[in-house]
C-alpha cells in the first residue's frame, strides 16, 4: 500500500534524529570514525533560544517546498531539511571554524547514509550556508547544510 504524505515525512524526520543520535551515541560512525559524539543537545522545528540550550547543539529545521510530477502517474517529491550547527566560543574566529566542522559533519553524516535507511531514494546537497555570529557579543556562532530527502511517489 502506498504510503501517504503524512506518513512519508514522518518517516523521513524520525530516521534524521535516529541518525542523529546513533552517531551522537558513538554508534553509527561516518568518514571512518568520525561521529556526532560532542553533541550536547540535538532539537527539533521548535523555536529555540540558544542561551536556553546546551552547546554544540544540531537544530534540524524542515522547510516548504513544492512537489514536482514526474511524468504520468508520478510525483517527486524534494523535502528539504536545513541543519544548523550551534557552538559557543570567545574566541570568534574559532567559534566560526567550530560551527562550520560540526555543520560538515552533519552533511558527511548524510551523504554516507544517502538511502536513510530506506526512508527516502536519495538525499541531495543543498545550500550551505557559513558561519555567522548570532547575536553581536553573545559568543554563539552557527553554520547550516540543507540536504534535500527525496521520494519518489506513484499517482493514481
Amino acid at each position: 500500500m502506498k504510503k501517504s504524505l503524512f506518513d512519508l515525512k514522518r518517516d523521513i524526520t524520525d530516521g534524521i534524529l535516529d541518525l542523529l543520535n546513533q552517531s551522537k551515541d558513538g554508534v553509527v560512525t561516518f568518514n571512518g570514525e568520525d561521529s556526532l559524539g560532542d553533541i550536547e543537545t540535538i532539537t527539533y522545528s521548535e523555536r529555540i533560544t540558544s542561551g536556553k540550550l546546551k552547546l554544540p547543539a544540531i537544530w534540524v529545521i524542515p522547510d516548504r517546498y513544492t512537489p514536482e510530477i514526474a511524468g504520468a502517474r508520478s510525483e517527486e517529491h524534494r523535502i528539504p531539511y536545513w541543519f544548523a550547527a550551534l557552538v559557543k566560543n570567545n574566541d570568534p574566529v574559532e567559534g566560526k571554524r567550530e560551527a562550520e566542522r560540526l555543520a560538515s559533519r552533519v552533511y558527511d553524516l548524510f551523504l554516507e547514509n544517502r538511502k536513510l535507511n530506506g526512508n527516502c531514494n536519495d538525499i541531495i546537497p543543498g545550500s550551505i550556508d557559513p558561519a555567522y555570529q548570532q547575536v553581536d557579543k553573545n559568543n554563539v556562532f552557527w553554520a547550516g547544510v540543507q540536504l534535500l530527502f527525496t521520494v519518489r511517489r506513484i499517482t493514481k
